[in-house]
């Protein structure tokens, strides 16, 4: 591996794990803001074929359910298996805490590129970003269909129904399905596994304890990782930020528009971050703010995609702007993303 490669890794990690990634903000959206379609139109299989009563509340329930647990993570990547423990606790107002009680190392045989990118699959990046979930109930309908596999599975106590989920349009020959173990009285996810279409499993999170409204005292609760501005998408951006912003004009397939943000990841770091949903899977892309005058210098474009498991993780430079994105969705889409902003 070259040095630019690594150079170019090293630019992404400090942007990619402090900005695009673990800054991501609350998830879901004001109550009931994002279901306000309802669920009609979702596509259900299974068990009788009727939609789940508590279909409505997934898209909340992330960040309204005050619990404490610990689940077990294990993450397929590229050959290797990372297995560990978090400690999850949240107030059920948005503050969230994620805690590994023992700190793994980074396996030897990890590849050092991909170290990075194994770390920030923890915290609070794992619980927002890395951890699938409901986001919009009609760009759900329009992308996904559901089929009930079990009303009756017990994950850490918890009585939950078992969902299969796959994309009604697949964005590759082999694409992504998961299945959900939800616990139906509040929309909460216990247990999720996430596959390609061919069998081949990327992660499998589940709940080993369980607790409602369980003891989160000393946990570090908070929301984000980092500061964050949220900005209104339908103004001018290059006001809103003071300096030049980069507008995405072509996102992957059936992903829509869900946030943009002002980052702060250090002294003199702004970013800013657009976040694209297809009402389960989250597709990222961050540049950074440049409110310098500087001297012209001459013009390198770089663009490079690392895969790490379902991820795309691609990151550089275009026009002396650098940047990152992100996706579960396949490299072109996410070059695609990236150029579509410098035309």
């Amino acid at each position: 591996m070259g040095l630019g490669r690594r150079f170019w890794l090293g630019l992404a990690w400090a942007g990619l794990a402090s900005t695009a990634l673990s800054a991501c903000g609350g998830g879901a959206a004001t109550p009931g803001q994002r279901s306000a379609l309802g669920t009609a139109g979702i596509v259900v299989q299974g068990a009788g074929s009727a939609l789940p009563s508590f279909f409505d509340r997934m898209v909340d329930a992330p960040y309204n359910t005050a619990f404490r647990g610990t689940r077990r993570v294990q993450l397929h990547r590229n050959g290797d298996t990372y297995d560990f423990i978090e400690d999850v606790g949240a107030d059920g107002q948005g503050r969230i805490a994620v805690e590994v009680p023992s700190v793994s190392q980074v396996p030897p045989q990890l590849d050092p590129v991909l170290a990075p990118l194994y770390l920030v699959q923890r915290g609070l990046f794992g619980y927002r970003v890395r951890d699938p979930h409901i986001t919009d109930l009609a760009l759900f309908a329009a992308n996904w269909r559901v089929d009930v596999l079990s009303r009756d599975v017990v994950v850490a106590g918890q009585h939950c129904w078992r969902l299969d989920l796959r994309r009604v349009v697949a964005l590759a020959a082999v694409d992504l399905r998961f299945e959900f173990d939800v616990e139906p009285r509040t929309g909460f996810i216990l247990a999720w596994r996430e596959y390609d279409t061919t069998g081949v499993l990327f992660g499998d999170v589940a709940f080993q304890t369980f607790e409602f409204g369980g003891d989160v005292t000393g946990m570090n609760l908070r929301e984000r990782d980092v500061v964050a501005l949220d900005l209104d998408p339908q103004g001018d951006l290059s006001a809103q930020v003071n300096a030049p912003v980069r507008v995405p004009s072509l996102p992957p397939p059936g992903f829509e528009l869900e946030e943009v943000e002002q980052v702060t990841a250090g002294p003199n770091e702004d970013w800013i971050k657009f976040v694209y949903s297809d009402g389960l899977e989250r597709t990222l892309f961050a540049h950074r703010l440049d409110r310098t005058q500087s001297a012209p210098l001459p013009v390198i474009s770089t663009l490079n995609h690392v895969p790490f498991g379902a991820w795309t993780f691609s990151f550089g430079e275009i026009e002396r702007v650098r940047l990152v994105a992100t996706g579960k969705v396949p490299a072109r889409y996410l070059s695609e993303l990236v150029q579509s902003a410098f035309r």
